[in-house]
């Protein structure tokens, strides 16, 4: 492990316990956790298929060190950070590859079919805060 690995894995580390208080009491308003997206793709003209460059969120930067549209972190309390990222439909459309892969240390990685959905997550937050039927 590179020491700008170890170094990146601490400021995880940090940002965990920073968002593990934000949630923690009743001052939070009753969310569980929070998605976290990297950024759409903007189009140039509706004329055609060309993007200009994306330009990643800058909550999604201070956590990752990932240029991908179309990503959601998912930030937890008491759980590793989950991030789910979507399957490029082609070589073309592929993201660069990192510099380093240490994010797959901190955090649970899966990839989708399509393009993630928060809905999922958001159901199961109103739930637990509506209580038992």
């Amino acid at each position: 492990m590179t020491e700008l690995d170890r170094l990146y894995l601490d400021h995880v580390a940090t940002l965990e316990a920073a968002y593990a208080r934000a949630f923690d009491g009743q001052q939070n308003g009753g969310f569980d956790g929070v998605a976290i997206h990297s950024g759409n793709l903007v189009p140039r003209s509706e004329f055609d298929d060309q993007f200009w460059p994306l330009r990643p969120v800058p909550h999604w930067q201070h956590w990752l060190p990932l240029v991908e549209p179309d990503a959601v972190l998912l930030v937890e309390p008491g759980r590793k950070p989950r991030l789910v990222r979507r399957n490029a439909s082609s070589f073309w459309e592929s993201p660069a590859p990192p510099e380093s892969d240490a994010f797959l240390q901190a955090s649970r990685s899966s990839r989708t079919a399509r393009a993630p959905s928060c809905r999922a997550f958001s159901r199961r937050a109103q739930a637990r805060a509506s209580g038992p039927s």
